[in-house]
């Protein structure tokens, strides 16, 4: 099972990023370990998170950057909705105000992909 990973951005070394380490943290510990994690690339947050706790808890990491040759909002927009399409689950660690994390859940509800949201 693919399992992609998004949300908010954080602050490396505040509470909010200690939250968002922590529920990554929980929530890939209860993933088969041959499921494999799909994020975004960004460096903080989520999508860092979720590339840390793969490497340290060895499960198989794909990462989906935005394409450099399109305007950063419309490629980071056709990422997420890529990230929605080929994940069979997503977790969405979201702060209630980010714009990208909103379309991953606004993508993964449209198309009845299993969406776990959970607010920093």
């Amino acid at each position: 099972m693919i399992v992609g990973i998004v949300g908010s951005r954080t602050k490396p070394g505040t509470t909010v990023d200690e939250r968002c380490r922590a529920i990554v943290y929980h929530a890939m510990k209860m993933l088969d370990p041959k499921d494999i994690i799909m994020s975004g690339g960004c460096k903080t947050g989520a999508d860092h998170w979720a590339r840390f706790w793969a490497e340290e808890l060895c499960f198989q990491y794909i990462e989906a950057p935005p394409n450099p040759k399109i305007k950063f909002s419309h490629a980071a927009a056709r990422r997420n909705r890529t990230i929605v399409r080929v994940s069979d689950m997503v977790l969405a660690v979201w702060n209630g105000i980010s714009s990208g994390t909103k379309i991953v859940i606004d993508s993964a509800n449209y198309n009845e992909v299993p969406l776990w949201v959970t607010k920093l």
